[in-house]
């Protein structure tokens, strides 16, 4: 949630710099700000693996709109009157993509496989060992074996859960709001 908090800040920031351009080049930086917003958003709530094709179009105009914004402001900065705010445009633009890049490396990380087999192979060896080492239960001990395998059920699933922010019950919608709420900016 922090990195979507950075990365709405960051957003926020280059969106308010295009107004130190004339309104012209403001009106075409807003309008591409806009869409890579609409498609920041898009993104996000696309899951990668239930809807590949709709998630790959998405990405590739996340890219399209990155590199206009990008070659405008490469221009831009060739010509002495707008050189000024390219350049603070583009450690803008710069930190928002990277932010971006790093948000997206982030989601798609996951839970790392010796992590997950960990803590498979810990719930199944108390388990076993519960187990076996009461052979009769009389009702407390029920309870207790019971309110144990809920306990390594939910933190395992929950673990599972942590590890797809883009598919589980456990969502980044919190945060994802801050992102969603820029669009008040235009």
């Amino acid at each position: 949630r922090a990195l979507i908090v950075d990365e709405g800040n960051i957003l926020r920031t280059t969106i308010l710099k295009a107004d130190f351009f004339p309104d012209s080049l403001r009106d075409a930086y807003r309008a591409d700000l806009k869409k890579y917003l609409e498609e920041r958003i898009a993104y996000y709530d696309y899951d990668e693996y239930a809807d590949k094709a709709r998630y790959d179009e998405n990405r590739q105009a996340l890219t399209e709109t990155a590199n206009s914004l990008w070659a405008r402001t490469i221009a831009l900065s060739k010509n002495a009157d707008t050189s000024g705010p390219a350049g603070d445009m583009a450690g803008s633009l710069t930190d928002l993509f990277d932010i971006g890049i790093k948000r997206e490396a982030l989601l798609s990380a996951g839970l790392p496989t010796p992590i997950s087999t960990m803590l498979l192979v810990l719930a199944l060896t108390i388990s076993l060992v519960g187990g076996f080492t009461t052979p009769t239960f009389n009702r407390k001990e029920w309870i207790v074996v019971t309110v144990f395998a809920l306990l390594a059920s939910t933190v395992l699933y929950i673990s599972i859960d942590l590890s797809r922010p883009m598919e589980g019950l456990i969502r980044r919608d919190a945060g994802h709001a801050i992102i969603i709420n820029l669009r008040k900016l235009f």
